[in-house]
């Protein structure tokens, strides 16, 4: 039964890119298969799953999954993505579907991620000139990071955020907790919200109606959703 078994899996992982092949630009769509992203000595992709598709055109890297959303669910098929610690990447666009997904130390311009029904913990993530993230079903994690433009689409799950945002940012809170630390102090910020069905909390106090708080250079609209926000 295909749900069960995936003939594309594989027991061990093999790598799917070419010698010195460089990375300026990124895209990923994935139905199942959890994805990684962390430091290495070179660029490197490996899979165990034999439905990824790899194109490399001029430094603009594409990765998919063939297949329906279900292809491969009862099986641990993974895509492990190496990147130079120097590298700068102009664009990065993922499709998570239903698998985990786990990036540490990345640093892009823009950055635009859409979250299926999977966890997601990004960690050391920088973003220079914009960043789009569209929650799916899942508990999602950002530690440790940096986002200009931040615009935030919550969908059902936990939300954890705990680094500095700049420039004007926005977050539509979802059906899920939701905590924010703010590691470059709340003076910084001028936060506008509208708290949803549930409680919201800055800095410990309980807010409630429209709220507006501190002056600071960088912006934060908030619209509240289903459950707890706290901001600290």
């Amino acid at each position: 039964f295909g749900l069960y078994k995936e003939e594309g899996f594989k027991e061990n992982m093999e790598t799917i890119s070419t010698s010195g092949d460089t990375i300026q630009e990124l895209k990923v769509e994935l139905n199942s298969t959890n994805l990684e992203i962390k430091i290495g000595d070179t660029f490197k992709v490996e899979t165990n799953n034999s439905k990824i598709t790899y194109k490399n055109e001029k430094g603009r890297v594409v990765l998919k999954e063939e297949g329906s959303f279900w292809s491969g669910i009862g099986e641990k098929t993974s895509l492990l993505l190496y990147l130079p610690n120097d590298v700068l990447l102009q664009d990065v666009e993922i499709e998570s579907g239903a698998g985990s997904l786990n990036i540490e130390n990345l640093t892009a311009e823009t950055f635009d991620l859409e979250q299926g029904a999977g966890k997601i913990v990004l960690e050391n993530v920088r973003v220079s000139r914009q960043t789009k993230i569209d929650g799916g079903a899942g508990k999602m994690e950002i530690l440790s990071s940096s986002f200009h433009r931040l615009d935030l689409d919550l969908g059902m799950g936990e939300f954890v955020f705990e680094g500095q945002l700049t420039g004007n940012n926005e977050m539509d809170s979802g059906i899920g907790n939701v905590d924010m630390t703010l590691t470059d102090g709340l003076e910084n910020y001028t936060i506008k919200a509208q708290k949803g069905i549930g409680s919201m909390e800055i800095r410990g106090q309980e807010q409630s109606g429209e709220i507006t708080y501190g002056d600071g250079i960088t912006n934060l609209k908030v619209d509240g959703g289903i459950g707890k926000i706290t901001i600290n």
